[in-house]
């Protein structure tokens, strides 16, 4: 499945082809917090915050309820020192 690729893709730490998969489920769904979720984690295991920032923030506008990504969003900004 398109959804498990990306996974795969992202174990691998096959970064870049993860970052394009959620690409894609973004496009497909603009709605789907995991998808900001996951590419916002990829992001930061390259060290991309500020795009980890932004991803974080969307999925928890999205999602507000959802602790792992406020867990993600608050890990982010103490990296970024904010």
């Amino acid at each position: 499945s398109f959804y498990g690729e990306n996974l795969k893709a992202q174990a691998l730490n096959d970064y870049n082809n993860a970052i394009s998969y959620y690409k894609k489920a973004i496009q497909l769904k603009p709605n789907y917090s995991e998808a900001y979720y996951n590419r916002g984690a990829t992001y930061y295991g390259m060290g991309k915050y500020a795009d980890a920032m932004a991803d974080s923030k969307r999925a928890l506008d999205l999602n507000p309820g959802d602790s792992a990504t406020k867990n993600l969003y608050d890990m982010i900004s103490r990296k970024l020192g904010s």
